[in-house]
């Protein structure tokens, strides 16, 4: 178990939509080498366009795929299907200890986490997230709690 303050995430340059993309792969296509799991209850709504589009072209420059759940329900299912794919969990305080539950639930028979980073929007919430996961013990893997203010935007 690993619990560390999050480091100030680094701004995306501001030319960041002109670089060069990588290829659209085709739909249906898995050969990512790992995904990142965005678990947020708002991650396909029109405010976070952008956002998420942000961190699909990101993950896809480092070989990866984005996978966006609105529930830890949809995580678990998820898990169920993805046994052996190595993943990277981000959500927020409101599905983190069910998502949490979900990775415990599926020990022994899927891959943890690779890395959680959960989102909290208070810091009284950064408190309670760091009890829930030291109360969980080792099975979930390496996991960091940041503020939601302290992501550059």
């Amino acid at each position: 178990k690993t619990l560390r303050a999050m480091e100030p995430l680094q701004a995306l340059p501001a030319d960041f939509d002109k670089q060069d993309r990588p290829p659209e792969k085709p739909r249906g296509k898995k050969d990512s080498s790992w995904q990142l799991v965005w678990c947020y209850e708002r991650c396909h709504k029109d405010e976070n366009e952008a956002c998420r589009q942000a961190i699909d072209d990101c993950v896809k420059l480092e070989g990866a795929s984005l996978i966006c759940l609105k529930k830890a329900r949809q995580f678990g299912n998820y898990l169920r299907r993805n046994m052996r794919n190595k993943f990277v969990l981000v959500t927020d305080w409101r599905e983190a200890k069910p998502c949490l539950d979900a990775v415990v639930q599926h020990n022994g028979r899927n891959v943890p986490p690779l890395f959680t980073v959960i989102i909290c929007d208070l810091a009284r919430q950064v408190g309670r997230a760091s009890e829930v996961i030291q109360s969980m013990g080792a099975g979930v893997g390496p996991v960091s709690v940041c503020l939601r203010s302290n992501i550059p935007r």
